[in-house]
């Protein structure tokens, strides 16, 4: 809420891409390999990438600019769009599956919103070092390469497959395809909320994260 600062909202990238090896990391292939390469932390630079629209063309906008600006086969696969308004700014931040998981990106919004939070206030971010993540792959490959057919993980995974006949479970409902074919994949959507109850809920929300804040 309120006029972004543009200059401590660039800092906070800069932070945050430095914290972060994998934002700074891409896929480089030659012939048949694949290597991951990692670039050196260098300042965030913004651009203004359009100016006043109706919602339908900022709509289209953002599909395509996040879509492109996620490519997993391109560098940089991550990209973050502000859409700032009279009083209040949007943020939107858009990654490829390759820097990302479920655990990354419940934490995202808070760690931007502390550097940004630092950076406006002139103080050092309240945020625990984070490790390499190259180095912990590097690790973890370290690690499969040491375990053998004796390893007990092997061995229990060894008698599961067993007792289902060399194969894993089908799964336990009917799913209405034959052995060996996938089924096909479903999305349901319903909506919760409409636009006034939306608005409520924010309102609410805001006013919890101001109480607990202090502001």
């Amino acid at each position: 809420r309120g006029e972004l600062d543009v200059e401590a909202f660039g800092a906070a990238l800069t932070a945050w891409n430095r914290r972060h090896e994998t934002l700074r990391s891409g896929f480089r292939t030659g012939g048949r390999d694949l290597d991951r390469f990692t670039v050196a932390p260098s300042p965030v630079v913004g651009t203004v990438l359009a100016g006043p629209a109706d919602v339908d063309d900022v709509t289209a906008f953002l599909r395509e600019r996040l879509d492109r600006g996620t490519d997993g086969t391109r560098w940089p696969n991550h990209v973050v769009v502000t859409v700032e308004r009279p009083g209040s700014t949007t943020v939107l931040v858009a990654f490829d599956h390759s820097n990302v998981d479920g655990y990354s990106l419940l934490a995202t919004p808070h760690e931007l919103h502390e550097l940004y939070g630092a950076a406006v206030g002139g103080r050092e971010p309240e945020h625990a070092e984070v490790g390499s993540y190259l180095r912990f792959s590097r690790g973890e490959r370290s690690a499969a390469e040491s375990i053998g057919r004796d390893h007990p993980a092997v061995v229990e995974w060894e008698r599961f497959l067993a007792d289902c006949g060399g194969e894993l479970p089908r799964f336990p409902l009917d799913l209405g395809v034959p052995d060996g074919d996938l089924a096909p994949h479903a999305a349901h959507e319903e909506r919760l909320l409409d636009p006034f109850d939306a608005a409520e809920f924010e309102e609410i929300c805001r006013a919890m994260t101001d109480r607990k804040s202090g502001s």
